[in-house]
């Protein structure tokens, strides 16, 4: 049992730990509420039964996880504890997704070995696609899901001590949409003084998009759901939550391939695919992550960053007849005057290893989106604190490949039991480097070689596989080769 500031929670125990799920850290975000920022959780007299997951956002692909339904009534967040005797140190996590999927009780994610190394682990579920980025125009603010976030992290300032939580000092951590969600919560004003420390998994920094884009994309969507007035909060609350998910997703693919940051899938067609529902710039968010980062928005906050090696090969892969003229198309836009298409594959191939145009694709497009703004990120960092750790997972899957959420599982020392020896002793250095991170601000330790600090100096960068190491500047042909380029 323990008692928040908005009533008595009734968890569980397992395997040592005590776990609280699905409770709210909001009101109910429907009726009046929908497409709004959220309110405070309103206080409960009778106990809360917290051993069954809440709901997750509606969504195209059915709830992954236990059994977990779909509903508007989503935000809510799952701690798992190691007991409310003493202070612990704090995870705040959010689950990735591309902003249109995601569940915060997911198993890969399950905090539960992570509580038993002494942290506070805290999941957190928000809206997603049209509910949590839907630009109803005016004073509406389009970013209700980072707002979402930032209502939790509020929640956990308030309430966490009584699960044993130090709400002192918190790091806020996620893989891939929610690496963006991290990176922009740097950049969020209301965020601020709310955590300590900050953990970007494989997430980018440069997608935000402006109110223009934004609005555009929400006048495609009432104009399917047959709403003329944006401001028509009944017309708003009587469209059925499916047929919002039906309507964000067949829009989001439509509007894709305007976008800052799409991928091309043929130079012909010019189809591309890219992300629809992400953060907006304007009242939560005034500037560009990486922009608010460099002038100090971020400054005092220890910053952990990284991204998988072969990360966007889950794109290049799919991508039909990829040759120098798909390359070319793609790189129109960032190369400037003083490059060619041939000047970069020649950087690639001897980076790679291969002058292949779908493995420089695959490369290039991870260089874009994740590795570079991950580099921009940390170096903007630097400049106010020197607290920044980088790391590049390495370490092959199935395919051959470091690729997109691979690692996610390994941070939280979660590994199938067909992962083998070699998975399961990275993943439990991989999981203390992340405790070490949350409770001091240095990962170093953990079975792993001394991790150094990064710098602009010698680029220290952990390369995290079955044998890890360190390595000074592992790319620096691609680094250099984009240092002054146009990203998405």
């Amino acid at each position: 049992m323990v008692d928040t500031a908005h009533g008595r929670l009734r968890g569980s125990r397992r395997d040592g730990v005590d776990v609280y799920l699905g409770v709210p850290y909001a009101a109910r975000p429907v009726g009046p509420r929908r497409f709004r920022p959220p309110e405070p959780p309103s206080a409960r007299r009778r106990e809360r039964d917290a051993t069954t997951p809440g709901p997750v956002c509606p969504q195209p692909q059915p709830a992954p996880a236990r059994g977990a339904v779909q509903d508007e009534d989503c935000l809510h967040v799952n701690v798992w504890t190691p007991g409310v005797a003493g202070t612990h140190p704090v995870l705040v996590y959010l689950p990735g997704g591309g902003f249109v999927a995601g569940d915060a009780s997911s198993r890969v994610t399950d905090g539960a070995r992570l509580a038993a190394r002494g942290v506070v682990v805290v999941a957190v579920s928000y809206r997603l696609h049209a509910f949590g980025f839907l630009d109803l125009g005016g004073a509406h603010d389009p970013n209700v899901g980072i707002l979402d976030q930032v209502a939790a992290l509020r929640w956990v300032r308030d309430n966490i001590d009584a699960f044993g939580g130090d709400p002192g000092n918190v790091t806020v951590a996620g893989y891939s949409a929610g690496g963006n969600s991290v990176a922009t919560l740097l950049a969020v004003p209301e965020a601020r003084g709310l955590f300590r420390r900050a953990v970007v998994q494989d997430g980018s920094a440069v997608l935000s998009l402006s109110r223009s884009t934004t609005g555009a994309v929400a006048c495609e969507v009432l104009a399917v759901l047959g709403i003329d007035d944006p401001s028509d909060r009944a017309a708003l609350e009587r469209v059925p939550a499916a047929d919002i998910v039906t309507v964000a997703a067949e829009v989001g693919t439509r509007y894709a391939g305007v976008l800052p940051g799409s991928l091309p899938v043929s130079p012909e067609t010019d189809r591309r695919k890219g992300l629809t529902w992400t953060p907006a710039l304007g009242k939560s968010l005034p500037q560009r992550p990486l922009d608010a980062v460099g002038a100090g928005a971020a400054a005092g906050i220890d910053l952990l960053v990284g991204t998988n090696r072969d990360s966007m090969t889950m794109i290049s892969d799919r991508v039909p007849d990829v040759d120098r003229a798909l390359l070319a198309a793609h790189l129109s836009d960032h190369l400037g005057d003083h490059r060619t298409v041939e000047d970069v594959i020649g950087v690639y191939a001897e980076d790679l290893g291969t002058a292949s145009p779908r493995d420089v694709l695959g490369a290039l497009l991870t260089d874009l989106l994740l590795a570079v703004p991950t580099v921009q990120l940390a170096e903007g960092q630097l400049q106010h604190h020197p607290g920044v750790w980088l790391y590049e997972y390495a370490e092959p899957g199935p395919t051959g490949r470091a690729g997109h959420s691979l690692d996610t599982g390994l941070w939280f020392d979660n590994v199938a039991r067909s992962g083998g020896e070699r998975m399961r002793r990275l993943a439990a250095r991989m999981a203390d480097a992340l405790v070490a991170f949350v409770s001091t601000g240095d990962p170093s330790g953990a079975g792993l070689p001394a991790w150094t600090p990064y710098s602009s100096e010698d680029r220290a960068t952990m390369v995290l596989a079955g044998d890890s190491e360190i390595v000074n500047d592992p790319h620096p042909g691609r680094r250099r080769l984009w240092a002054a380029a146009s990203l998405p």
